[in-house]
């Protein structure tokens, strides 16, 4: 892997959930945090050991090594702007009558 957001793009989705989810529940951040993770290309060093170890568990092959390399690359400009990728289905409540 090359980086963090092809780490966390490439996580072994669980049943009935996505590639990111899965990734947010194993190391016990939000869904929305592994896109903001994914989308900067970044995890911050606080979760490292959460990731090597999730990893483990889920047969990637992960170290301390590879995350510190992907940390020291430069980081490439986001291609776009969109948080299209990172959406998450919502759950609205139907439209209120007014009275």
């Amino acid at each position: 892997m090359k980086d963090f957001a092809e780490l966390i793009g490439t996580w072994p989705a669980a049943p009935g959930r996505t590639s990111i989810g899965t990734f947010a529940a194993d190391i016990g951040v939000s869904y929305i945090h592994a896109c903001t993770m994914k989308q900067r290309n970044s995890v911050a060093d606080i979760h490292w050991d959460a990731v090597v170890q999730a990893a483990a568990k889920r047969g990637v092959p992960v170290s301390y090594e590879m995350l510190a390399k992907m940390k020291a690359k430069p980081k490439a400009k986001p291609k776009s702007k969109s948080k299209a990728a990172c959406a998450r289905p919502t759950r609205r409540a139907p439209a209120r009558a007014a009275a």
